[in-house]
């Protein structure tokens, strides 16, 4: 059961709100407002928020915790880069699996330069797989430092591997097709957003609805019992004239 969330002496309403349609909470939300209280990101004022953030946990790290967990609008169209071993097993996203691929290439070519096929233990794709260029892709696309690049490879196979591969990537990320790649997921994150706004404020402005009608109907069942209470009692005092003159008739 989701209990509402709000800074509000509960104590004072004699119960717990339950419900984000309850007239209190509406009235509590507005005089928050009002008073330029910070915005509520709890799960029942801002469920979409709390389910992305659910999907997103996994993304979180010790640097972006606190930035995204107060923003009300988490977006993790491109995940940054896990430990696990897991990462690099599955495809990237558009752009990034295409740049891994090129990089198993690139590599496989800078490997036979510099290493004769008749004296080389291993062959290229056993040295720098697709694992290991997906890792390093993603790694560069959340601008991780080099350190932490060659990291995510588990180390150079050979002397020049990690500065070679950089400048084939610098240039990768420069090509048109690369450019509209980023262009087009920058385009889903501002519609993205402005669909969490206008949603917002759709949903704020119900709210407002609701508290409106909620202060009528209050208003209106205070008029009706300020009425009632000054509307005279004739009626108990006809019967009670009416009582006592049957007594007297039946006294004669």
């Amino acid at each position: 059961m989701n209990i509402v969330s709000l800074r509000m002496n509960t104590h004072g309403l004699g119960y717990i709100p339950l419900s984000n349609d309850d007239p209190n909470v509406i009235s509590e939300k507005n005089r928050e407002a009002n008073n330029g209280f910070a915005r509520c990101l709890c799960s029942n004022c801002e469920p979409e928020s709390a389910e992305d953030l659910v999907l997103g946990l996994k993304y979180l790290s010790i640097t972006n915790f606190k930035p995204n967990i107060v923003n009300p609008e988490l977006d993790f169209l491109l995940p940054v880069l896990s430990a696990t071993q897991k990462t690099g097993s599955a495809p990237l996203d558009g752009e990034l699996e295409n740049l891994a691929v090129e990089l198993v290439k690139w590599f496989a070519g800078y490997y036979k330069e510099n290493i004769s096929p008749s004296h080389a233990e291993f062959k290229p794709g056993e040295r720098f797989r697709l694992f290991d260029a997906r890792r390093m892709a993603l790694a560069h696309h959340n601008n991780l430092s080099a350190d932490l690049l060659e990291k995510a490879i588990g180390g150079e196979s050979i002397d020049g591997q990690m500065d070679f591969l950089q400048s084939r990537i610098d240039e990768y990320v420069k090509t048109e097709r690369f450019l509209d790649y980023l262009s087009k997921i920058n385009e889903a994150r501002e519609q993205g957003g402005a669909k969490k706004i206008a949603a917002a404020a759709k949903k704020q402005a119900a709210m407002a609805r609701r508290a409106e009608k909620a202060i009528q109907k209050e208003l209106k069942a205070q008029e009706a019992r300020r009425k009632e209470a000054s509307r005279p009692r004739t009626t108990s005092t006809y019967k009670t004239i009416s009582a006592e003159h049957t007594e007297q008739t039946e006294a004669r």
